[in-house]
């Protein structure tokens, strides 16, 4: 904002400092705006065997994590069972007694 003040016969202006700082810190933002490059991805180049061999690899990671989950299941079910069977047998000899 300018002011006027009136001396005499002459009109003096002052100017605000904070349009000055105002005016400058738009100029800055829009020309760092402007002046951002676009920096593209290059996306890296991949060798169609090697993905293949890749892919292969994870999906036997894969099986075998769920062949171990298989066999982590039927170890806690073939437990189950003995316990089971333990204690059936234990009722059935307090029965007899």
């Amino acid at each position: 904002m300018a002011h006027s003040k009136e001396n005499k016969s002459e009109t003096v202006t002052e100017k605000d400092p904070m349009t000055d700082l105002l005016k400058d810190f738009t100029y800055a933002q829009n020309v760092s705006i402007k002046r951002k490059p676009k920096i593209k991805k290059k996306k890296p180049r991949t060798n169609p065997r090697t993905e293949s061999i890749t892919k292969m690899k994870n999906s036997l990671e894969e099986f075998t994590g769920r062949f171990k989950q298989g066999e982590e299941r039927i170890t806690e079910l073939e437990d189950r069972t003995m316990d089971v069977t333990e204690f059936e047998e234990q009722k059935e000899q307090n029965k007899e007694k």
